[in-house]
């Protein structure tokens, strides 16, 4: 049993280099077969940039995204994105990684810079207005919060893709 993380895309399972047929159970890829000592498995998959949107029972992040790539959550800091952090994000924001970074576009058509949450507050500035952080971002065109209650469930947050 391989446990297939929430986040993961193209999950692929390789014995000894080529990829094998699994089954999907409660979240994990189980495969079946008898295995030496010297099998080498390989779990593969991407973690692309994407958009969660937070359950719309929580009334502050309502009409509101945040990013995350694989487990961690990024945020934009008034350092990278000249004092502003409370930008909206476009409908299709085009989210790049660059290095440890997310770029974007904002729905006026700026650019817009993320970094990990957890390093967050490590830059040095003398700029009050640099220290600014926000996680959750207004959402240009979101879903009303009936289609979100629906595709969410009693999650805690989801895919807004």
């Amino acid at each position: 049993h391989f446990r297939i993380p929430e986040y993961a895309k193209d999950f692929d399972l390789k014995v000894n280099g080529k990829s094998v047929k699994y089954q999907s159970k409660n979240g994990y890829a189980v495969i079946k077969g008898v295995f030496s000592e010297t099998d080498k498995v390989q779990v593969e998959y991407a973690m692309p940039a994407r958009r969660v949107f937070a359950n719309p029972l929580v009334k502050e992040d309502q009409g509101k995204v945040a990013i995350m790539i694989g487990p961690k959550l990024y945020c934009a800091e008034g350092i990278d994105n000249g004092g502003k952090v409370d930008f909206e994000i476009a409908v299709n924001p085009e989210l790049n990684q660059v290095g440890d970074k997310v770029m974007g576009k904002t729905s006026d058509g700026k650019d817009f810079t993320l970094i990990p949450y957890h390093l967050w507050g490590n830059r040095r500035t003398e700029n009050k207005i640099d220290n600014t952080m926000a996680v959750w971002f207004k959402q240009q065109d979101m879903l009303s919060s009936e289609v979100l209650s629906k595709k969410i469930g009693d999650n805690l947050y989801a895919d807004y893709d």
